[in-house]
């Protein structure tokens, strides 16, 4: 940080390119104390050594997904949290959203999701419990961040791409950006002992926040249209 002297280089021998996108990679690294995460557009998921750039564990989402890499290639910043690297795919059946041990990279669960997502798993506080949003074009996800058990799976098909973080709003609501043709939702998640479901509050089109996410700031939401 202070020179700018590249202390090491870690390269696969893999390419992606798509017209939109160009080549290279589109999630970010996600780093946590011993474990540098990563992921490529082609599908390879790595945890590196952080100070020396060695592939401690790879993942070929292709194969654990069993599905060809999407329009956009694979795109999913990976979520780490405690004992599990969670990231979306997209596969068909259960192979949609799924974890990773940290420490070996051996498959821990995956659940069914949307098919295509330009999003990432994301750990939020909703009705005072950590969750994990997912969000893809056939809604979002409300997934338990141990066992990938769904609380809740709610329907907004999308005919095109999401590829925003939903936000939690006072706890207990979601925002749900959408691009072209959908625009925003707010929904109301309740709880009744283990169970969670949700109500639509509002959908405006707007607001069609497309590529870049929007602020919340006292109350109001500000994004690109």
């Amino acid at each position: 940080a202070d020179s700018g002297r590249e202390i090491w280089r870690q390269q696969i021998e893999s390419r992606f390119e798509d017209t939109l996108g160009g080549p290279g990679p589109r999630a970010t690294p996600t780093l946590v104390d011993n474990g540098l995460f990563v992921l490529g557009a082609s599908g390879d998921l790595m945890r590196l050594d952080p100070k020396t750039g060695d592939i401690v564990w790879q993942m070929d989402l292709k194969k654990a997904a069993e599905r060809d890499p999407p329009t956009w290639g694979f795109c999913s910043s990976p979520l780490v949290t405690k004992s599990t690297v969670i990231v979306h795919a997209g596969g068909a059946g259960t192979k949609g959203t799924l974890a990773f041990d940290v420490a070996a990279g051996e498959l821990k669960w995956s659940v069914a999701s949307g098919d295509h997502s330009y999003s990432s798993p994301q750990m939020s506080i909703v009705d005072g419990e950590p969750l994990i949003l997912m969000l893809s074009n056939r809604g979002v996800e409300l997934l338990d961040p141990e066992t990938g058990h769904m609380h809740l799976n709610y329907e907004w098909k999308h005919d095109g791409y999401r590829d925003l973080q939903p936000q939690v709003i006072n706890g207990d609501m979601i925002l749900l950006p959408t691009g072209m043709g959908s625009g925003t939702r707010c929904i109301r998640i309740t709880k009744s002992g283990d169970q969670y479901s949700a109500e639509e509050v509002w959908t405006s089109r707007d607001l069609k926040p497309d590529f870049n996410d929007f602020v919340v700031f006292e109350n109001h939401a500000y994004g690109f249209d």
